[in-house]
């Protein structure tokens, strides 16, 4: 019985500690200044050295004037604040925006003063803050002082400040020069694209593109102009409208910016991928799910002799050239000699018609097994077919009836 009433204690005990959080131990964490920290003690009715929030609502004026406060942090503990004089400190920043319930303020002589938040104080109708190191003041959010300040021009008073005076002790007292806001432009608060991730192709004649559109976020902002960049502009490319361009394979980050200064921004992954390629001999297109390459032409019309490589190297991957493409080397009259890859398997149809110096083809794949209709129609008239020693005679059989099939006249083997 004993040990479940101390626990109960215990517990009883961490409660009361629970609560005690929410309310504001007067210490340096809660009130770094000093000054300000013992000017606070006086609302401390019960003594216990923390404001409970009875002990902070109960406090409607405050007067801490000519304290040389620093820093009036932890006056957000007082909510219903509706009077604040803090003269002649040494105050660089006034953040009342908790203080909501703000209505008469009045904090001159701060002479290092640059800035007073007034974001969330809508009901505060009296200001004096002359003699301060202010440049600009925003009423914008305080609808009183900017009804004020638009509608009528500031008094004459031959001193040194600004005065807008209205009725029922409505007014604002700056020093001259500093510029009172009244109209905060909407800043941009998010971007939405209407793609996160894509994938384009490029080839060697076509280049994959993507329209990218953005939707600024507040809809009222003020500046919806954004701007567009690429992180990697070798693989694509985006214009100022948003447009996408693959440029060579790879991946890469395409941002968009808010223009209005706020930083906002989203973002489009983009990878690209190659469909055609070319070295330095030969182009090429590749089929990306049997990761096979076709030769479709060359680079020069005017090279004199062809050599087909095993396998080509694009996006990241291998591909085996297992074709010729039809009429991929057709008409060209400098071509004499032709060299198949290991992995040939296709010359597609008028692959090499009209090549009339072509007199010598080199046969290194084991495995062709189509050679197209006209593929080596008007070639030179007497053909060397160099091939290695190690084909079956049944291969060379079917390769050389393929080949005259095919329009090669003559046919001279030479084992290599």
């Amino acid at each position: 019985m004993k040990k479940l009433v101390g626990i109960i204690c215990c517990l009883l005990t961490l409660l009361a500690c629970a609560f005690a959080l929410a309310d504001a131990e007067i210490d340096e964490t809660n009130f770094p200044d000093a000054y300000f920290r013992e000017f606070v003690k006086k609302f401390d009715s019960d003594g216990n050295n923390c404001l409970n929030s009875a002990e902070t609502a109960a406090v409607t004026e405050m007067n801490c004037s000519m304290m040389e406060i620093s820093s009036l942090q932890g006056i957000e503990y007082f909510t219903q604040l509706k009077t604040l004089y803090c003269m002649e400190n040494l105050l660089t920043e006034l953040d009342l925006s908790r203080n909501t319930a703000l209505e008469f303020l009045v904090c001159n002589d701060n002479k290092q003063l640059a800035s007073i938040d007034l974001g969330k104080n809508d009901v505060l109708y009296h200001l004096e803050c002359g003699n301060s190191h202010l440049t600009c003041l925003d009423v914008s959010r305080v609808s009183i002082l900017k009804d004020l300040v638009e509608s009528r021009e500031p008094l004459d008073l031959a001193d040194p400040f600004q005065h807008w005076i209205g009725m029922n002790g409505i007014g604002l007292t700056l020093d001259q020069g500093v510029e009172v806001i009244t109209d905060t432009p909407v800043s941009v608060s998010a971007i939405e694209l209407n793609k996160t991730r894509v994938s384009l192709s490029v080839s060697l004649s076509k280049k994959g593109t993507i329209k990218l559109k953005s939707t600024v976020s507040p809809a009222d902002a003020d500046n919806k102009a954004v701007a567009w960049k690429s992180s990697n502009k070798k693989v694509a490319k985006v214009d100022e409208n948003g447009t996408v361009t693959a440029i060579g394979y790879g991946s890469c980050t395409i941002t968009c910016t808010a223009e209005d200064g706020s930083g906002v921004q989203a973002a489009c992954e983009v990878t690209v991928t190659a469909d055609e390629i070319k070295d330095e001999a030969l182009k090429y297109r590749l089929n990306h799910t049997k990761k096979t390459a076709t030769v479709i032409g060359p680079v020069k019309a005017s090279v004199s002799k062809v050599k087909v490589p095993a396998t080509v190297k694009a996006n990241g991957k291998t591909y085996k050239v297992k074709a010729v493409a039809a009429n991929a080397f057709k008409g060209m009259k400098k071509l004499a000699a032709f060299y198949t890859g290991k992995n040939m398997t296709t010359i597609g149809d008028s692959a090499f018609e009209n090549c009339v110096k072509l007199k010598t083809i080199g046969i290194q794949s084991k495995h062709i097994s189509k050679v197209g209709a006209d593929a080596f129609k008007n070639t030179y008239k007497n053909v060397k077919l160099l091939m290695p020693k190690d084909l079956t005679k049944s291969y060379v059989k079917k390769l050389v009836k393929l080949l005259i099939n095919s329009g090669v006249k003559k046919i001279t083997q030479v084992f290599e």
